[in-house]
């Protein structure tokens, strides 16, 4: 692949001077036959010249060509910007090579140098088929025109089966597989389960290790609870069908359907409680530069009340759910996650000659620890605290019983002061622009990207009625897909009329303008089959 894109790279960047040399050459060559040649210095630039017009042109249109490159914007733009920085100033330094060096050296190395008068065996033969075929062709010029239309035709209708997608698959030989339970899920029950998923993965014919970890490190940057955890998932280095079918044994492993052995239904397999996500490491980093999220689609609920965003979030990945290519839907901030409440009872606090801080004092001494001395080893001193011990701390029960004293000494349980129970509240509120949102993310496997988006925009518009006040926004790799083709279109227009005024002031001639166009789409035809016949994907 290296040395491919080396050989592409030498041919684009000496294009020009070959150009230039083979011109020189044959004109040095014909002056030595004449009766009086002319000076050599006059020939080398009068050669020079003959081409000079044409490579000009030619140099500035295929600039023109990678021109919209620079105008993405984006990730996309950051990413293909500099491919069309360093192509236009490639050909731009081989254009002033050519117009420059290439004349000086041509005019010492050749003016005195032996000269062959003739071809070279091989290309005096490649010359006489290629001028019988010329023949064959002016003879059967109506069978070359149909075949060539029929040609139009079919790429027309491959055109359609082509699917988009921002970036191509990637195969690194490495996948990182998200696995998100419920919050509050303890860090035992979710290496319990990442146990079991590993087991799973393991036995998939391909997969050589798995290493899971669980929330997040002390220092972090990261905010994941104990609740969320990631495998690194080793497959080493394999074709890329073997790597595409891995990977769609992984997926259908932790989907959780199967059919069962009577043929009458499906059955659930899968980790009750666990949504999953899976990818590259490199799509993964540009998929959170897009939208923070490592995820190709996202689509984020922007509102005030927390209570109709959850609500609106599960219409909508209810909807998520129903459309075929959409897969790992997630809602990235559950309605509920368990939670201990105390509420302290007024009436009861000063029936008792309480007051709130002294009781969340305690509370928080049982849970929390309190100092209560040090301990020196050597010219180290080394703090004391005192709590609960592990087994009270994990029972609502034992909470209720806290002893609390009040100032006269007698002993209350925390249930005579206060209320306590287990309920609903939430992991995390999320923000943007000053507003509270809810964000739903999903994969796209398997379709068009810009096809699926617009067939998820429908849906949403036809299905999904929003509460009052709530608006729904696009993001991700699927909609910074469609941007990049919108913006590409648009500059690609206007480059193209750029380019139409270069060709007009070269040609000088209008039907040679046209004549010169006509021929475009025959010369895309091997295009169009080639990526045809190499998946159909374009990025």
């Amino acid at each position: 692949m290296v040395l491919g894109g080396l050989a592409i790279a030498l041919g684009e960047v000496v294009d020009d001077a070959i150009i230039d040399t083979e011109n020189i050459f044959r004109r040095l060559r014909e002056n030595r036959l004449l009766a009086q040649p002319l000076p050599a210095a006059q020939v080398v630039f009068r050669a020079s010249m003959e081409v000079r017009s044409s490579v000009v042109y030619a140099t500035i249109i295929v600039a023109l060509v990678f021109l919209p490159l620079l105008t993405l914007s984006g990730v996309a733009g950051k990413l293909f910007a500099p491919l069309g920085y360093a192509y236009i100033s490639a050909i731009l330094a081989s254009l002033v090579v050519a117009l420059t060096l290439t004349p000086a050296l041509c005019y010492a190395l050749l003016a005195n140098a032996p000269l062959q008068n003739e071809d070279s065996p091989v290309l005096r033969w490649l010359k006489q088929r290629y001028v019988k075929l010329l023949y064959q062709i002016e003879h059967r010029y109506q069978m070359i025109l149909i075949t060539s239309f029929v040609c139009i035709a079919l790429g027309l209708a491959i055109l359609p089966l082509f699917r988009s997608q921002f970036i191509p698959a990637l195969r690194e030989g490495h996948y990182i597989l998200h696995m998100t339970t419920v919050p509050g899920t303890s860090e035992i029950q979710s290496l319990k389960l990442g146990n079991q998923v590993t087991k799973v993965l393991l036995e998939i014919p391909g997969v050589k290790s798995v290493a899971q970890w669980v929330g997040r490190a002390p220092n972090a940057a990261d905010t994941f609870g104990t609740h969320y955890s990631e495998f690194e998932v080793e497959i080493g280095t394999v074709s890329g069908k073997e790597q595409e079918r891995i990977f769609h044994d992984i997926r259908e492993e932790l989907a959780g359907e199967t059919e069962d052995d009577d043929g009458d239904g499906k059955v659930e397999l899968g980790f009750v409680g666990a949504n999953f996500a899976i990818n590259t490491f490199l799509t993964e980093r540009i998929e959170e530069t897009i939208s923070g999220y490592a995820a190709g689609l996202v689509i984020n609920i922007f509102g005030q009340d927390l209570d109709a965003l959850d609500r609106d979030a599960q219409k909508v990945a209810n909807l998520l759910g129903s459309i075929r290519g959409v897969r790992d839907v997630m809602v990235q901030s559950p309605p509920e996650t368990p939670e201990i409440v105390i509420r302290l009872k007024q009436e009861k606090l000063a029936l008792w000659g309480l007051q709130p801080v002294d009781v969340l004092d305690t509370v928080k001494a049982c849970y929390e620890g309190v100092p209560v001395n040090h301990v020196f080893m050597g010219n180290r001193s080394i703090g004391v605290s005192v709590l609960l011990n592990d087994a009270s701390r994990d029972d609502i029960a034992d909470m209720r019983n806290i002893p609390i004293f009040n100032p006269e000494g007698q002993m209350l349980k925390l249930s005579d002061v206060a209320y306590v129970a287990q309920e609903g509240g939430r992991s995390k509120i999320l923000h943007s622009g000053a507003k509270r949102i809810q964000t739903i993310t999903a994969n796209i496997v398997g379709r068009d990207q810009a096809l699926l988006l617009e067939d998820i925009r429908n849906t949403l518009h036809k299905k999904l009625q929003l509460n009052s006040g709530n608006y729904l926004e696009f993001s991700g790799e699927a909609e910074a897909n469609a941007q990049s083709r919108q913006d590409l279109i648009i500059h690609s227009l206007v480059a193209g009329v750029a380019i139409f005024l270069m060709l007009y002031i070269a040609f000088g001639r209008l039907r040679n303008l046209m004549l010169t166009f006509a021929n475009l789409p025959f010369a895309l035809i091997g295009g169009v089959v080639a990526t045809f016949f190499t998946g159909g994907w374009i990025s």
